[in-house]
């Protein structure tokens, strides 16, 4: 009887699963890696998500991030306030403006058919106790608490901007290097 090949992509999905969980490496880069050709086992991440960046402090100050969530005006201008507590103003503003208007468009419920959530896009950094009352959980450590976690599972784009930051600084360094990660790979 010949294998059908829904059976290989399950079982090849839970091979990357493991793998990446034996490995330290996210379930997300090696599928990453996997569909642009590049063996995962030698494949670099550009800064490898490691137990610092991924904590958080009980009450939300540095613990893998920094900054503070900021709640008042639209989308946009949270995480542009957001941006400037990283001193990303100017240029590297406008490379934070592009990369979320390819994203997600400022739309904190934002879902792609990956399941990537919010500003961010955020997929599979959700903590123990950081879902929203739906089930989302793909916001957690860089610097938010589970109580921010929670929120910006829940779609409030403070907390998801202030992710978004953290990430893109523990990442990229910075929204012009996470831009040109996009602009290449269309994907951050």
């Amino acid at each position: 009887m010949p294998v059908k090949g829904s059976y290989l992509a399950i079982a090849g999905g839970g091979a990357i699963l493991l793998w990446s969980g034996l490995k330290g490496k996210s379930w997300s880069t090696v599928i990453r890696d996997v569909l642009a050709g590049k063996n995962p086992v030698t494949a670099s991440d550009i800064n490898p998500i490691n137990a610092t960046n991924l904590t958080s402090s009980g009450d939300g100050s540095s613990g893998g991030g920094s900054g503070t969530v900021v709640n008042t005006g639209t989308a946009e201008q949270i995480l542009q306030q957001t941006a400037a507590q990283f001193g990303w103003t100017g240029s590297q503003w406008t490379c934070l403006y592009n990369l979320e208007m390819a994203e997600a468009g400022f739309n904190p419920k934002a879902r792609n058919p990956s399941g990537a959530f919010g500003l961010a896009q955020a997929l599979g950094h959700g903590v123990s106790g950081g879902a929203a009352p739906d089930g989302t959980n793909e916001y957690g450590g860089f610097g938010l608490t589970v109580a921010q976690a929670v929120a910006a599972n829940s779609g409030q784009p403070g907390p998801q901007a202030l992710w978004m930051c953290n990430y893109i600084k523990a990442q990229y360094g910075n929204p012009c290097n996470a831009w040109a990660h996009e602009q290449a790979n269309h994907w951050y």
